[in-house]
């Protein structure tokens, strides 16, 4: 049975410290997965994009695929929308079948904001006691 996440579930299920273990833990396994990237752009406004992202984690264990629109002028709508908003489905890989799908915006802001925490722990020095984290995005 597929899982749905919407938003705020997406937030309650990443928390900071599992998210960062789990990071750790595939970043030192040294698999690497089988991926692609593609961009399509709008024909008449270059500023939007569509942009699909596919990872195939070697042995079959799992297919992971975001979609992500980026429409810059939302913002200016009038009814405001963010300018990224997406999707990520998780499949398995032995099957194809689909395992879950949630909010790709979140995901991403958690993922990137753990992938920084951990690469901070890994060069900063044991003793330091403030990090300065400069151009972090989000919205």
């Amino acid at each position: 049975m597929m899982i749905i996440l919407n938003a705020q579930q997406t937030e309650a299920a990443l928390d900071y410290p599992g998210l960062i273990e789990a990071l750790r833990q595939a970043h030192a396994s040294g698999k690497r997965p089988q991926s692609d990237t593609t961009v399509l752009q709008d024909r008449k406004s270059a500023d939007n994009q569509f942009v699909s992202l596919v990872a195939w984690l070697e042995g079959g264990e799992a297919v992971a695929v975001k979609l992500v629109g980026v429409f810059p002028a939302n913002v200016k709508l009038p009814v405001a929308q963010p300018s990224i908003q997406g999707t990520v489905t998780l499949f398995s890989g032995q099957t194809g079948e689909a395992l879950m799908v949630c909010d790709g915006a979140i995901e991403t802001f958690k993922k990137t904001a753990a992938d920084s925490a951990l690469g901070a722990s890994l060069l900063a020095r044991k003793d330091a006691r403030t990090l300065l984290v400069v151009g972090a995005g989000g919205g």
